[in-house]
């Protein structure tokens, strides 16, 4: 009789809400939500996912992730607001520190689909959502991590611009069974 409800409330919640139970993969993450008006160049929003390259295996009522590399990526959610600033992001350097001050991995990666774009739902807002390969070793790290960044950009005038990001804590984020949404 309990696995009969389970069914039925799983059910109906995919049918009444379009709610999907899916697993959240382990990841680390830093993220700038307050203005900082007096950073050069300005930045209104910058987020950044440590986590591993996935895809997404359908089966019956749920989504699975199942994890297409053993590395992990950059994944960057870069807002301006300043429309003439930034064209594209190229590539990002980065230092991962764990909390022992060693370093466990650094370089520099390519940035896929960094272009940045305004978009219908917020305008006024310039926008690139983009990710680097996967290519960045961590072991077998549950810790929050420090890290450094530099992101290499080309600005709207063809121009060579820097964004720095200095020092930042990036918090570990366990993996979850399910969830829904």
């Amino acid at each position: 009789m309990k696995t009969q409800t389970i069914i039925t409330l799983a059910i109906s919640c995919l049918l009444l809400t379009d709610c999907v139970a899916i697993s959240k993969r382990k990841s680390w993450m830093w993220r700038k939500s307050n203005p900082d008006t007096t950073s050069t160049p300005y930045v209104s929003f910058i987020e950044i996912n440590l986590l591993k390259e996935v895809i997404w295996v359908p089966t019956p009522i749920i989504a699975t992730e199942v994890n297409s590399s053993p590395d992990y990526l950059l994944d960057i959610d870069f807002h301006t607001e300043t429309k003439n600033e930034y064209h594209k992001l190229d590539s990002i350097r980065y230092k991962i520190i764990a909390s022992d001050n060693r370093t466990i991995n650094e370089g520099v990666l390519p940035i896929k689909n960094g272009e940045l774009s305004i978009r219908s739902y917020s305008p006024g807002i310039y926008r690139a959502q983009c990710t680097t390969k996967p290519s960045i070793r961590l072991g077998k790290q549950k810790q929050a991590l420090n890290g450094t960044f530099t992101i290499y950009a080309t600005g709207s005038n063809g121009q060579p611009k820097s964004i720095y990001i200095n020092n930042i804590i990036l918090n570990y984020y366990k993996p979850k069974i399910i969830s829904f949404f």
